[in-house]
């Protein structure tokens, strides 16, 4: 029981680290910069991050393609 309360924790805490804010700057060198926390004193902006879906449709099975030719 311990064992799966322990699991379920830490799945949680992950989950809510991936939803983490990203910033943009651009750094003194003029690079563009990237993380989830800003220098301070630096104009920064938030940036939505989508994660990309998974593929719209499944890869045909190599039986399916065979069919195809």
């Amino acid at each position: 029981m311990r064992l799966t309360t322990l699991i379920s924790i830490i799945l949680a805490l992950t989950t809510n680290a991936a939803a983490a804010a990203m910033f943009k700057w651009t750094d003194a060198d003029g690079s563009t910069q990237y993380g989830q926390y800003p220098p301070a004193g630096v104009p920064a902006e938030q940036v939505k991050v989508n994660p990309q879906p998974a593929s719209p449709q499944p890869a045909p099975s190599p039986q399916q393609r065979l069919k195809e030719l």
